[in-house]
């Protein structure tokens, strides 16, 4: 719990900062969203749309059906190579030594294969936990900014990118929430996209401030829900597969089942020995 702590309250620093010090105006250069979309939003989308690959491809790992004759000829692959590399580091590694090593590398494996899940669910909960902190300095250092300062929004890209085809990606990019959000807010009209966008030669006074400040709520939203709502959701999820997988961890198991009866057998006693007596 202490690590979890830490974690938690590192990553909520380090997102307020972020925050705070990302939205900063200086009258003459508007905020680029694209910055914002860039650095806060996209990298947890694609993290979120490739959860689910990485998910597929460790239940395929773990198939026997599938990859089981690839995992024993890797793990043997592996026995060899570091048994060559400890008898050319030690000309005099013994037979039983290596005996002992492959045994020990063997329970490794095995140990892996059992526990696993149960190993790897509460560092992904560790790690969701830790993301909501950050998204959570995040929105609060964002709604703090926006709500004490006159910021003004823009756009500007070296890529040719018309105003109609933003407008699609905005618009794909609201739909968690347009159906409940009214749609000046859910996403920037597409006369808003063009009445902000920024050209360096130009300049910003010809621009509506109305257009500049339309941005706000979109970008609110979309860190909302692809960063805070979307861990809270895979927190949930972690704490799910977590309890699933120790429901399914079997404690009949021969080496668990010699584990409990060293540790129930006692190896000191206080009982006195029987003097012996003699005639």
């Amino acid at each position: 719990k202490m690590v979890s702590f830490l974690f938690a309250a590192a990553s909520l620093v380090v997102g307020f900062i972020s925050g705070f010090t990302f939205f900063s105006y200086s009258g003459t250069t508007p905020v680029n969203v694209f910055h914002f979309l860039f650095l806060f939003v996209f990298p947890q989308l694609l993290l979120l749309c490739a959860l689910p690959a990485t998910i597929a491809l460790n239940k395929m790992r773990r198939t026997p059906d599938l990859l089981g004759g690839n995992r024993k000829y890797l793990s043997a692959l592996l026995a060899y190579s570091a048994e060559k590399l400890a008898i050319q580091r030690d000309k005099a590694v013994s037979t039983e030594h290596q005996l002992v090593f492959r045994r020990n590398l063997g329970l490794l494996n095995v140990v892996r294969q059992k526990y696993a899940a149960i190993a790897t669910w509460p560092f992904f909960k560790l790690l969701q936990k830790s993301m909501i902190s950050l998204n959570s300095g995040l929105l609060l250092a964002s709604v703090l900014k926006i709500s004490t300062r006159a910021l003004a929004f823009g756009w500007q890209s070296t890529i040719q990118i018309s105003s109609t085809a933003l407008y699609n990606i905005l618009k794909s990019l609201a739909l968690p929430w347009s159906w409940l959000v009214p749609s000046e807010y859910a996403h920037p009209s597409l006369s808003a996209i063009e009445g902000s966008r920024i050209i360096l030669k130009d300049g910003i006074y010809h621009l509506s401030t109305q257009d500049l400040i339309s941005w706000w709520p979109f970008l609110i939203l979309c860190l909302f829900c692809y960063g805070l709502l979307s861990r809270l959701l895979l927190l949930g999820f972690g704490s799910l597969m977590e309890r699933r997988a120790l429901q399914q961890l079997s404690l009949d198991t021969p080496d668990l089942k010699d584990i409990r009866r060293r540790m129930e057998t006692p190896i000191i006693t206080t009982q006195a020995t029987p003097l012996s007596h003699t005639d």
